[in-house]
C-alpha cells in the first residue's frame, strides 16, 4: 500500500470521531490532489491523533510515577503527538507542491505544442487537441478535462476555462500563467488587426 493510500484510509477512519474546520490552504491542497475526502476530515484526524498521543503519553507518565520510575525522559515523548499533528495537516500541502513541480517540468513542452500548431491554423481547440496527445502530466489531464467539457457541452467558453487553468497553475509558476494569457491575448490582437484592415 502506498503512503498516499494509507494516509487517506487513516484520515477516513479517524476523521469521523470529531468535527473540525480546515484552513484555506488545506482545502486548496485537497482540491488540487482531487482526493475524495473532505479537508475537515483531515483536520479532525490530525486533532484525534494529537489527543490520542497526548493521552497515551500522560498514561505512561502516570504509570511511571506509580512504579516510581523516572519520568523526565518520558516528557520527550510529548513531541511525537505534536509531530503527528503537523505531518497529517502538512502532508497534502507538501504532496501538492511536489506534484505541481513535477507537472510544471513539462510546461515549456506543453506551451510549445499549443503555440506551434496555432501558427499554421489559428484554432485554439485544435491546438489543444494536438497538445493533449503528448503525455499524461497533471496539466495535460486538466487540458483533456477542459476539452471534454467543451465537446460534451458542459462548458461553452474555452477561453474562460483556460484562464481558470492558468490561474490554478499560476500559483506555482507565473511563467506558465503568463504564457497561457499571452496565447489567449494573441487571438484578440489578430481579431483587432482584422477589424482595422476591413
Amino acid at each position: 500500500m502506498s503512503m498516499e493510500k494509507f494516509y487517506l484510509k487513516y484520515c477516513n477512519l479517524t476523521g469521523k470521531i470529531i468535527k473540525s474546520t480546515a484552513s484555506t490552504e488545506l482545502k486548496e491542497s485537497v482540491k488540487f490532489l482531487k482526493w475524495k475526502i473532505s479537508p475537515e476530515k483531515i483536520k479532525s484526524s490530525a486533532i484525534v491523533s494529537l489527543l490520542a498521543g497526548l493521552i497515551f503519553v500522560f498514561l505512561l507518565i502516570v504509570f511511571s510515577i506509580l512504579i516510581k520510575y523516572s519520568v523526565i525522559h518520558l516528557l520527550f515523548l510529548l513531541v511525537i503527538p505534536i509531530l503527528f499533528f503537523y505531518l497529517i495537516t502538512e502532508y497534502p500541502k507538501i504532496l501538492m507542491k511536489s506534484r505541481a513541480t513535477e507537472a510544471l517540468g513539462f510546461s515549456p513542452q506543453i506551451i510549445s505544442q499549443i503555440s506551434i500548431p496555432l501558427r499554421m491554423n489559428p484554432n485554439l481547440e485544435t491546438s489543444l487537441a494536438i497538445a493533449v496527445e503528448s503525455g499524461n502530466s497533471e496539466i495535460i489531464l486538466d487540458l483533456k478535462h477542459i476539452l471534454w467539457d467543451i465537446w460534451s457541452g458542459k462548458s461553452k467558453n474555452l477561453e474562460s476555462e483556460l484562464k481558470k487553468l492558468a490561474d490554478k497553475w499560476g500559483k506555482f509558476s507565473k511563467g506558465f500563467q503568463r504564457s497561457i494569457y499571452l496565447i489567449l491575448g494573441s487571438f484578440h490582437e489578430s481579431n483587432l488587426k482584422k477589424k482595422h484592415e476591413s
